[in-house]
């Protein structure tokens, strides 16, 4: 919750005006999540630094911090556990050790004009440890979908796969079992999708008065 500093949980089967079960304080302007196959939590805050928390029965225990960071939009964790981060006002995406803590330096860095990264923010990784990236734009410029091979994550890599077709400005990304691409974008309030293999957009789903999309991040 961006809004008022705050990571809510709530139990299964939740409706309607339904309390969390747990709250976690103490954040600055959250933005986003991921868990890593511990079942430990990664909360990316705006203001430049990464928590990770332990979850268990109790109440949730805030086990390192990195720090440094230049506005992380997007977060990913790899089969390895590391932690991707895209920093979206240097057009750089870091990968950091799963035990990073402090003002760590990243394993690896994926940047450069080679990239076409511009403004990164959602990351996944699919089955084959390829990564997808959500690029929202910059200087007026709509935004892009880009794609890395696992081989190649690391400096100016130019990427196996680019879409621009139906996107202004991608914020979140996601890919289906069959690698089909999903793209929230805000500025259209819509969710592209992108057959496997696909250039051009496959469906869309956008019209507020039925879908009830406003500014769709994830």
């Amino acid at each position: 919750n961006e809004g008022n500093d705050t990571v809510t949980e709530y139990a299964p089967g939740a409706m309607g005006d339904a309390r969390p079960v747990t709250t976690i304080t103490g954040v600055s302007s959250p933005c986003r999540l991921a868990l890593n196959a511990a079942g430990d939590l990664y909360v990316a805050s705006l203001t430049g630094s990464i928590a990770e928390y332990r979850l268990g029965s109790g109440a949730p225990t805030l086990i390192a911090t990195i720090t440094g960071q230049q506005q992380p939009r997007g977060l990913a964790v790899d089969a390895s556990g590391h932690l991707w981060v895209s920093e979206s006002t240097i057009n750089s995406i870091n990968e950091y050790s799963a035990t990073a803590s402090g003002n760590a330096i990243p394993i690896a860095s994926l940047g450069g004009p080679d990239t076409g990264l511009a403004a990164p923010q959602g990351l996944v990784f699919d089955s084959a440890g390829n990564l997808t990236v959500a690029n929202a734009g910059t200087n007026g410029t709509d935004g892009s979908i880009t794609v890395y091979p696992a081989s190649q994550l690391t400096g100016d890599s130019t990427p196996t796969q680019t879409l621009t077709s139906g996107l202004s400005e991608p914020l979140g990304i996601d890919r289906g079992t069959d690698q089909t691409i999903f793209a929230a974008d805000v500025t259209s309030n819509a969710i592209v999708e992108y057959a496997p293999g696909s250039t051009t957009p496959s469906e869309v789903i956008s019209g507020p008065a039925a879908t009830q999309l406003d500014a769709p991040i994830g």
